[in-house]
């Protein structure tokens, strides 16, 4: 299930699967592959859509298809493939969306006692208040983490729940955005935190 999935011909045909299921492990891995091949392109437009981001459209793709041959291997079986692995897709993708927003919401407006550390500079504090309430919600999430809690890239990660390229790309929002304020954060990402300076 490597690389982004491709629309094939056979992806409107529905398909049973599972009825097969107390065969080898290697049969179960074959239909799961098989109804990755059909109905891969069209779960991921639809997760596309529900969250509106392709990198973590692709990540919940994986995971439900891990789901999907977790399901086979218990011995299960689905009728009707394709409402079944739809179902599937958009509960997890609704969970995936969820999740963050419970656990690490973003703040509205930065507290006053939120940025302090002899690495802040003035210049960058007054950058960060200004540029705070411009950026998206999860850029917000992952700014409020690495400057005010001073996590890590993967501390990040792991308690915001984010993709390493949602990461990424909030970290690239964040310093396309403090330079409009004259502000360089790039300096800021030290090694030694795990931020990489030329994401």
């Amino acid at each position: 299930m490597d690389g982004e999935p491709q629309r094939t011909e056979s992806e409107h045909s529905e398909g049973v699967v599972g009825r097969e299921t107390t065969g080898t492990p290697a049969s179960v891995d074959r239909l799961v592959e098989m109804a990755y091949q059909r109905h891969g392109a069209y779960l991921y437009r639809h997760l596309v859509f529900i969250l509106g981001d392709k990198d973590e459209a692709w990540d919940v793709l994986q995971q439900v298809f891990f789901r999907f041959l977790e399901f086979l291997r218990q011995g299960k079986s689905c009728e009707r493939t394709r409402p079944f692995l739809t179902r599937t897709a958009t509960r997890m993708a609704i969970a995936h969306a969820r999740s963050w927003l419970w656990r690490r919401r973003p703040l509205d407006v930065l507290p006053e006692e939120a940025l302090r550390g002899d690495d802040l500079t003035v210049e960058l504090v007054e950058g960060v208040r200004r540029a705070h309430h411009r950026l998206a919600p999860k850029a917000r999430a992952v700014l409020e983490a690495m400057l005010v809690e001073r996590m890590s890239y993967t501390e990040m990660r792991d308690s915001l729940g984010f993709s390493a390229s949602t990461v990424k790309r909030a970290i690239r929002s964040i310093i396309k955005e403090l330079k409009k304020y004259g502000v360089d954060i790039e300096n800021f990402l030290a090694p030694n935190r795990g931020l990489d300076a030329s994401l």
